[in-house]
């Protein structure tokens, strides 16, 4: 009897934590077993998914379920409310339940019930890209529930609305920037890495220059990588040569990433407004875990913005991984990198690594920096780690390998995962995921090239998470390929 009671108790708390687009969802079956009287239903509604009389009416409002007014009135009058709030709402009414519907009404979310978490990996979702937003800060601030432990996953769609290119733009982007303009940036460096990668693609995948833009990252990358690997040629190149032409292509991904967003507007953007709201909930409660960042994007943008919101060093960002400021005089930062239990703590995990970050190849230190991406430096003037070049005296010389590279995870069905950095990344994003009960997908796409993602998510996610995804206003969430047939839920 105990156990039943204590089974009983947990799925009405489960119920109580329900959205609004859930909670009609379940209540549409709950509807075709209810065989209590016709003048009881509100009331039995109300307890079943434990929620107050006002939303109880509003609901059954929207399912067409007539209720008499007169009884209506007086039960509102009872608890001194006014029936008028509860007019039926039009399609464009916001979305409280969803934290990120405070960056602009231009977003909304759809919030998808999952029987198992392997249907949001088998199929494509077609996530989608945010559009750029005005300014305007509003004053309204979404409800942020912290008994649901929040993951946030962002891909490039994230960052495309503030000028970063998406993954299938990104040879297109690197052919189409001038190279007067580069030049100015990166001396001659971008036009002979970009010599080298027309030629590879012209002469070694005998692709028409005119059809360089529509060839994709994983097709050059992954041949690449398989000929490294097996240590093999690819046609007339050697495996050394094949090595410097895979640093030539991350060194123009890089060069041209870190270009398109110098330009970043300094005004008040949606991912500002999305950092501030983060930073708000952990600093109101900064010993509650109840939120994390996964990114899979290289860029900075949400590093930057949340730093930003982050004042007199009273939290830290989390990368979940052994991180030391890259200036050895930035003292500042070594203390925001310091655990403190009287900061609040915000988890960014980039599981392709960042272009802020430098690794050490000989001791695996990670040097950081913000508002600057120090990635291109391995590609115009290297440095060495210095804590290495103080302990061992041979640590400058080229074979040793102390100097600092970027470390970049590109696109590639070959991934390599398995430097200890990344690892704690990837292992951290797994109990992140395992303990979440709610994934906020945010401009993110589950490309083919992402399948340890894919992987990771289908292998961690539990059966009851609430899973929503941030669609643009002209997405139709009905048309992707990866929405859930409705119909089958009721």
């Amino acid at each position: 009897m105990a156990k039943q009671k204590k089974r009983l108790e947990s799925e009405r708390l489960k119920r109580s934590l329900f959205t609004r687009d859930e909670r009609l969802l379940h209540a549409k079956t709950w509807l075709a077993k209810y065989n209590g009287k016709r003048n009881k239903i509100a009331n039995s509604y109300r307890r079943y998914f434990s929620i107050s009389w006002e939303t109880a009416f509003e609901d059954l409002e929207i399912l067409n379920i007539e209720i008499n007014e007169g009884y209506k009135t007086n039960i509102l009058q009872q608890i001194g409310k006014n029936p008028s709030p509860f007019k039926k709402k039009n399609k464009t009414s916001k979305n409280k339940n969803f934290p990120p519907s405070a960056i602009s009404d231009k977003l909304k979310s759809v919030t998808r019930i999952v029987p198992s978490p392997v249907s949001i990996i088998t199929d494509k979702v077609e996530a989608s890209i945010f559009p750029e937003i005005e300014s305007s800060i509003t004053s309204e601030r979404p409800s942020f529930d912290l008994q649901l432990k929040t993951v946030y996953i962002l891909g490039a769609g994230f960052s495309k609305g503030l000028g970063a290119p998406l993954q299938n733009e990104i040879v297109r982007e690197i052919f189409e920037q001038s190279l007067t303009t580069m030049q100015q940036h990166y001396d001659n460096v971008y036009a002979r890495k970009l010599k080298r990668l027309a030629n590879f693609l012209e002469n070694e995948l005998f692709i028409d220059r005119n059809d360089f833009s529509k060839i994709v990252l994983e097709d050059i990358f992954t041949p690449i990588d398989r000929c490294i690997i097996d240590n093999m040629a690819f046609r007339n190149i050697s495996t050394t040569k094949l090595f410097d032409l895979r640093q030539s292509i991350c060194a123009l991904i890089a060069m041209m990433i870190n270009y398109k967003l110098m330009g970043l507007s300094p005004n008040y953007t949606y991912a500002d407004k999305f950092a501030e709201f983060l930073v708000t909930i952990k600093r109101n409660h900064k010993n509650i875990d109840s939120l994390c960042i996964i990114s899979t994007n290289l860029d900075i943008i949400i590093d930057n913005a949340i730093k930003s919101q982050i004042h007199d060093n009273d939290g830290i960002i989390d990368y979940s991984c052994d991180v030391f400021p890259y200036y050895e005089n930035e003292h500042s930062l070594s203390e925001f990198l310091e655990y403190d239990p009287n900061k609040f703590k915000i988890k960014i995990l980039k599981l392709h690594g960042s272009m802020n970050w430098l690794k050490c190849q000989r001791c695996q230190r990670i040097f950081i920096t913000f508002f600057e991406k120090i990635a291109v430096q391995e590609y115009l003037l290297r440095s060495n780690c210095r804590y290495c070049t103080r302990n061992h005296s041979n640590a400058t010389r080229s074979n040793v390998r102390a100097a600092l590279i970027s470390d970049l995870v590109m696109p590639t069905f070959l991934k390599d995962l398995n430097n200890t950095q990344l690892k704690q990344i990837w292992n951290a994003a797994a109990m992140e995921l395992s303990e979440a009960k709610k994934i906020v997908f945010m401009g993110y796409s589950f490309p083919f090239a992402d399948f340890e993602l894919r992987q990771l998510l289908s292998r961690t996610i539990r059966h009851d998470a609430i899973i929503e995804v941030v669609l643009r206003p002209s997405d139709d969430p009905n048309s992707s390929s990866a929405g859930l047939d409705r119909e089958k839920m009721k």
